[in-house]
């Protein structure tokens, strides 16, 4: 390999935020070489040891001076831009939260990076939309795709779904190393009747139920890793 060969851009992580107020969101204009002109949420690069959360509030303030609460996790998606000036790659974290105060007014803090803040309903997002929003905006949420596989596979309907945890897993043994980010979400059965079939039996050895405190070994590494962390899908309200 040449010693001069230039390396790709190292991926980076952004967090953005769904701030709501009645049934609209609010969305700025970007002044930037990436995406320029298009409309975007609030937010910015993760800085080292913050939180998602304390990002989130950080970007929000230097950006419009406003203050937030009642903050959760809703996605995460990942993004190329090989057609920039500057190819990039970044994983980008959605939040969603509140107004501290309703009453307060977004202000332009950082017109150099934004032409302006406001709000626009749901149903009548601006266009053109900052590619991350327009891809989350067209995806399958967590809870389709969670139903939809879980229907593929077991024949099963479910309910109640709700997103729990995002891990970081790499793969480094085996013969193809992987790097996933994976999404834990909790669910019930629509019908407690049901039972599990194997309509997958090239993926799946077969499903059966198993108590949390008494699960069978070995299990599939991200889950091993959680236990070892502490998860317990049961505990989290």
């Amino acid at each position: 390999m040449e010693q001069n060969a230039a390396q790709p851009p190292a991926p980076r992580v952004a967090v953005v935020l769904f701030l709501l107020k009645d049934e609209s969101v609010l969305l700025g204009r970007r002044r930037s070489s990436v995406g320029d002109s298009t409309f975007a949420l609030p937010g910015g690069h993760l800085e080292f040891g913050e939180s998602f959360e304390e990002c989130a509030a950080r970007e929000l303030k230097e950006e419009t001076g406003l203050e937030i609460n009642k903050t959760e996790l809703l996605t995460v998606t990942n993004n190329v831009f090989l057609e920039e000036p500057k190819p990039c790659h970044y994983v980008t974290v959605f939040l969603r939260a509140n107004l501290a105060d309703p009453e307060q007014v977004p202000q332009n803090l950082e017109p150099e990076k934004c032409y302006g803040w406001d709000w626009f309903a749901w149903d009548n997002l601006p266009n053109p939309l900052f590619l991350p929003l327009e891809k989350m905006v067209k995806s399958e949420s967590f809870e389709a795709c969670a139903a939809r596989e879980v229907k593929e596979e077991t024949g099963l309907d479910i309910d109640n779904i709700e997103v729990l945890k995002v891990t970081n897993n790499l793969f480094h043994e085996g013969a193809e190393p992987s790097h996933y980010i994976m999404i834990l979400l909790r669910a019930v059965l629509a019908n407690p009747d049901q039972l599990p079939q194997n309509l997958e039996p090239d993926k799946c050895d077969g499903w059966d139920w198993y108590e949390w405190d008494s699960l069978p070994r070995p299990l599939f590494w991200p889950l091993e890793k959680l236990l070892q962390d502490g998860f317990h899908p049961f505990l989290i309200v």
